[in-house]
């Protein structure tokens, strides 16, 4: 997604729009990206983030624990890293 690259909030969260659909991925990608740049829709996002894993995933009490300890550390590279992994799974 270019929008990413550009590193630019606005542009992201308007390339997901016009998505319709986002994948996990990128919709991770665009949370770590809110979290980095300390926007105040971070929340909201990391929120629903946190829950689409959860459930298109199918994850557990363990689990989940982690996503969303991972989605609270973001943007740290490596929580990112393994919030990634659960987004691919099953994939």
């Amino acid at each position: 997604m270019m929008a990413l690259r550009a590193r630019n909030p606005d542009r992201a969260l308007e390339a997901a729009r016009l998505m319709g659909e986002v994948p996990l991925s990128a919709a991770a990608q665009i949370t770590a990206l809110l979290a980095e740049q300390d926007d105040p829709r971070y929340d909201r996002a990391a929120s629903r983030l946190a829950g689409r894993i959860m459930l298109e995933r199918g994850l557990g009490l363990e689990d989940a624990d982690t996503v969303l300890t991972n989605v609270a550390q973001l943007p740290d590279p490596d929580a990112l890293s393994q919030l990634l992994g659960y987004c691919r799974r099953g994939d």
